[in-house]
């Protein structure tokens, strides 16, 4: 459950950070035709929100570092980094 939940903020990450910075990528076909979708990237902060929450849970209740829960998966590079600027509050953008 810590590896999916691990995966799962990964990804939700990477999706939000793509799409703040090519808003005119989120949302529906044809958005970029009319500006970024708001809607879309407040999604994307609560999808990426609930799946740090459970990553953090999972992880306490094992009372593992991030540090180890990244070297057991091998994804120490940018992930540490990422994880520990989220662990100081919520991805700039994002409320």
């Amino acid at each position: 459950m810590l590896g999916a939940a691990l995966g799962a903020w990964v990804n939700a990450a990477a999706q939000l950070d793509f799409d703040q910075k090519n808003p005119t990528a989120a949302g529906p076909p044809h958005v970029s035709q009319t500006g970024g979708d708001a809607d879309a990237l407040a999604q994307d902060c609560a999808d990426e929100k609930i799946a740090f929450i459970r990553l953090e849970s999972r992880r306490q209740a094992l009372q593992l570092e991030p540090v180890q829960v990244l070297a057991a998966a091998s994804m120490q590079g940018a992930n540490l980094p990422m994880w520990q600027a989220r662990l100081a509050g919520p991805t700039a953008g994002c409320s």
